[in-house]
Formats: C-alpha cells, structure tokens, sequence
C-alpha cells in the first residue's frame, strides 16, 4: 500500500511540475520532536513525546504553490498499570513505532520580499503501525498477543512554517509546526514541530 502511495504521489507531482513555470526540486532532512496524544489500547494511557526524524522530497508547481512527499520515523516505549482487555486488567510495557508516508501541498505567503518565506498547507498521509506489548503477569499471553500488531491508518495534517534561503547555497533552511488526526480509533493524533534543511536540485 505504502509503495502505491509513494509512487503514485510522486508521479502525479512530477507530471505538474514539468510543465509549471517553477518546477523546482529539493531533497533534505528534517528532526524535531512529537508528542502522540492518545492511547493505543484502553488503559495504556498516553503514548507521550519523543524524538521524530524525516525525509523530504518537495516540487515547486508554481510560484507560491509547491508539493512534498516525506517520510518520518517515530518510536516510543511506554508502561502501563491498568492495561484492559476483554474485562481484564493487566499492568507492563509496550513500543510503539510510527512509520509515516506524507504528501503535503504548501501555499507560500506573498506578505515579505527577501530570503525570508512563511507558508501553511495541509495534506494527508499513511501510517505504517507497530505495536508490540508486554507483561510478567502470569496468564495474560493470549492478551499480549491480541494487543501487538501491525497496521495501516490514514491520516490527515495542517502547517504552518517559515524557511530561509541564503543566497548563492543552494540550501533553505526551515522550521515547522504540524498536526496529525488519524483515522483509527486506536491510533493517538500528534502534534510535532521541528527544523530541517532541504538542498535544491536545479
């Protein structure tokens, strides 16, 4: 699934890039930090916050107006007291691990001239999930079972953010705020910020 959305994105992307008056690209890295709002199970209690790193892929459409297509990874271990299953209570820790697949249209401000660039936009994105839950309480393997998986949810994202250029490197550098509501039940909303520097192509 994540393999279709990457190539599809990236294809319908370079398609109105190569005929826009633009057309510019950028490759680069970003690392901040996200904080997962929400359980993964009833009773696990928040996830919490922790380190978020990326990569980036963005195409310029038209002036103000461009596209990007990012992976994050994020990774997170926990503990719980009052894990439920199926009426049952249980106590003991788990990791949780977030592979995100993000495409994001951005709309640049026409509000300053310089290097200086503000922007927000929106978009959508595929999380690859993996839980894995355990526990030394006698008789609660089936549980542990039941509760570590790994799945697929959709997701949908706003920004908002501000970069710098500085002429004549080809580099921009950028920081950012996003917000994440994820489809699944299961599945906590985030909210991240982080820095990154993206190195232009043409």
């Amino acid at each position: 699934m994540r393999r279709v959305f990457w190539i599809g994105g990236i294809g319908v992307a370079l398609l109105f890039a190569g005929g826009s008056a633009r057309g510019a690209a950028e490759i680069g890295v970003r690392a901040g930090w996200l904080d997962a709002n929400g359980e993964v199970f009833p009773g696990s209690g928040e996830i919490g916050d922790g380190g978020v790193y990326g990569f980036v892929l963005a195409l310029g459409l038209v002036p103000e107006i461009d596209v990007e297509f990012a992976y994050e990874r994020y990774r997170q271990e926990f503990s719980f007291e009052r894990g439920i299953f199926e009426e049952t209570f249980f106590e003991g820790e788990g990791e949780f691990e977030d592979q995100a697949y993000l495409f994001t249209a951005k709309l640049h401000l026409p509000l300053l001239t310089g290097p200086l660039d503000l922007y927000g936009g929106g978009g959508g994105s595929l999380h690859e999930i993996d839980l894995h839950v355990d526990s030394e309480e006698a008789g609660v393997e089936e549980i542990i079972d039941a509760l570590s998986e790994e799945r697929s949810e959709w997701a949908w994202h706003v920004v908002a953010g501000a970069g710098l250029r500085l002429p004549p490197l080809p580099v921009r550098f950028y920081g950012e705020v996003r917000f994440n509501d994820v489809a699944g039940e299961n599945t906590p909303n985030t909210a991240s910020v982080y820095a990154g520097v993206n190195l232009y192509l043409d």
